[in-house]
């Protein structure tokens, strides 16, 4: 699992309940640094922020390339327009691991 966001106190959030919950999420705060990390791994699930994709469109094409889910494993969240909770973040992750 790959959680990619600029806004790093989310970040720390939403990796903090990951590893509660058993799971091992990778960080990181921008869309290259989030392909660095997929160096020799296949995240199941990539969350990333909106803000993001819109700025950086290649670059989420080049990560969805080196993920096993492809879109489908795609969590977008935007924290400008509605807010995704991080406890509804991790239903919403662990209902996509349930399909």
């Amino acid at each position: 699992m790959l959680v990619v966001d600029p806004d790093i106190p989310f970040l720390n959030t939403v990796s903090r309940l990951l590893l509660e919950a058993g799971h091992e999420p990778r960080r990181a705060n921008t869309l290259r640094h989030g392909i660095e990390k997929t160096e020799g791994w296949e995240p199941d699930i990539v969350i990333v922020d909106r803000m993001l994709c819109l700025e950086e469109g290649r670059a989420l094409e080049e990560l969805m390339e080196v993920t096993t889910a492809g879109t489908s494993g795609l969590i977008v969240t935007d924290m400008a327009e509605e807010p995704m909770r991080p406890i509804a973040l991790l239903a919403e992750i662990h209902r996509r691991l349930a399909d």
